[in-house]
């Protein structure tokens, strides 16, 4: 796992952390808001024959409590 610095996405300041497994296989970096340790961003790569990359982009998120 490995810190990218930061960026700005949607008026949030967010954190980049890039987890990588499987070998390498697969990697995950995550947008992470400053202001409320929440997910923004997603982005996942697969690596096979074929790359296979899936982004996701999150808006008015915020935690549920049970």
């Amino acid at each position: 796992m490995k810190s990218g610095g930061s960026v700005n996405v949607d008026g949030e300041v967010c954190d980049i952390i890039e987890a990588s497994y499987l070998k390498g296989q697969r990697t995950r970096v995550f947008w992470i808001s400053r202001r409320d340790r929440l997910p923004r961003r997603l982005e996942e790569t697969i690596r096979g024959t074929r790359d296979i990359v899936v982004r996701e982009r999150w808006r008015n998120v915020r935690s549920v409590q049970a």
